[in-house]
């Protein structure tokens, strides 16, 4: 664009000829040639338009006049709007603030009446198992006496058929003796033949024989004493087998079948699915041969609930305990139960603890000290009980605090409601053209001393 060119003029200017003037009919295209008539117009305006420095320097003003508003406006609708925002959210973490206050209120209500209830179904679950232990024992001791008295009769009626017969024996064996000592010295008289005449006494006459016993009353009480006999034999035939057992294995699934009181028969107790069989499986079983099978079926059942991703079911475990509780049949296996029962209601009474603690009262901060005491009653874990006595000590602190700062906020209030009243009695004394007494005006100076 810089490049310099030399100036050349033609020493001959180019002229039209005259003769291609006067034929020349060429005319200028319409320079808004394709514009309809509004266009035209429109554009026709803005060429014959004139612009000034001034005019120029108005608009470029005014725009950024407009532009400067319309940012005001924007910054001042997105401070209403941010502000708006935040006004919402206050209000809305409040109300979620109240929300989570009222259900973790709620939650403890629930939690303290689960506990309340679990430890009632404890409480009866207990009940229920020492009387079905004393009913177990009761029946098995009737069992064992009857047996004992069936056996008892059963010897002594045997005793008293053999005496019987024995003495019957022995009266038959004199009785047939007799008669033929008779009959044998009959015949020896008779067969003498001597002149001499033989005069015989009257003999006398033997002891009367006992009367023998009727056949058919013997044969009534025989009869009885059989069914009698017999209905022993059933009742310990079926106590017998009540408390019989068998297992089985079906699909998966270990059985457990229980003897009926009758005897013979039996009905399905539980089924225990994944546990296997045993090897080597019996005829029958006892009780203290099948109960711990099925106790440890609901202990790892009970385990596999705390397992659960989130929070465990603590209910459901505790149900499952105390199930396997029913068939604890020793005292280590029931003491193992109550192991995992108190640990959850130690871990229940723990959560509470903390819950209060949050909340920052006195009220509050006593309450989670006595949930922590109670908790230290179902552990004897030695780290346990020295972080529930940390925890209770500085709840007894906060405690302190709290109401040391209660104390001095009740008096600073008892010395600023003093303070008022002596300063009101001087306002009225000045009122009236008194003097102020020389309590009202030395109370403001003793009270930095005060506080």
């Amino acid at each position: 664009m810089k490049k310099k060119f030399d100036i050349v003029t033609p020493t001959v200017l180019y002229t039209v000829p005259a003769k291609m003037v006067a034929k020349s009919t060429f005319t200028a295209p319409e320079r808004l040639a394709g514009f309809n008539a509004d266009d035209t117009q429109r554009i026709k305006g803005l060429l014959a338009n004139v612009y000034s420095e001034k005019d120029l320097k108005a608009a470029a003003e005014k725009a950024a006049a407009e532009k400067a508003a319309a940012e005001k406006a924007a910054a001042e609708k997105a401070a209403a709007e941010k502000a708006a925002a935040e006004k919402a959210a206050a209000e809305k973490a409040a109300a979620e603030k109240a929300a989570a206050e009222k259900a973790a209120a709620e939650k403890a209500a629930a939690e303290k009446a689960a506990a309340e209830k679990a430890a009632a179904e404890k409480a009866a679950a207990e009940k229920a198992a020492a009387e079905k232990a004393a009913a177990e024992k009761a029946a098995a001791e009737k069992a064992a006496a009857e047996k004992a008295a069936a056996e008892k009769a059963a010897a002594e009626k045997a005793a008293a058929e053999k005496a019987a017969a024995e003495k019957a024996a022995a009266e038959k064996a004199a009785a047939e003796k007799a008669a033929a000592e008779k009959a044998e010295a009959i015949k020896n008289a008779a067969a003498q033949k001597s002149d001499v005449s033989v005069s015989y006494e009257t003999a006398k006459a033997p002891a009367k024989a006992q009367k023998p016993s009727d056949p058919v009353d013997n044969s009534i009480k025989l009869l009885a004493a059989g069914l009698a006999f017999l209905i022993l034999l059933v009742v310990g035939a079926s106590a017998s087998n009540s408390f019989k057992y068998y297992l089985a294995e079906n699909q998966g699934a270990l059985e457990v079948w229980k003897g009926k009181f009758a005897p013979l028969g039996k009905k399905m107790l539980i089924a225990l699915p994944g546990v296997p069989a045993p090897e080597d499986l019996k005829g029958t079983y006892r009780s203290d041969d099948v109960y711990p099978l099925v106790f440890a079926y609901y202990i790892d059942k009970a385990d596999a609930l705390l397992d659960v991703p989130g929070i465990p079911d603590f209910e459901g475990i505790k149900a499952t305990l105390k199930t396997a509780l029913e068939y604890g049949s020793t005292s280590a296996l029931r003491d193992a139960a109550y192991v995992r029962l108190d640990n959850i209601d130690r871990l229940i009474l723990t959560y509470k603890a903390d819950v209060a603690a949050s909340r920052g009262t006195i009220e509050d901060l006593t309450a989670a000290i006595g949930f922590l005491k109670d908790a230290d009653k179902l552990t004897t874990d030695k780290a346990q009980e020295e972080i529930n006595a940390q925890k209770i000590a500085a709840h007894l602190a906060t405690i302190t605090m709290l109401e040391e700062q209660a104390a001095a906020a009740e008096a600073e209030a008892e010395q600023a409601a003093a303070d008022a009243e002596a300063e009101a009695e001087a306002a009225r004394q000045a009122e009236a053209g008194a003097p102020a007494s020389e309590d009202a005006i030395e109370a403001p100076e003793a009270a930095p001393d005060h506080q």
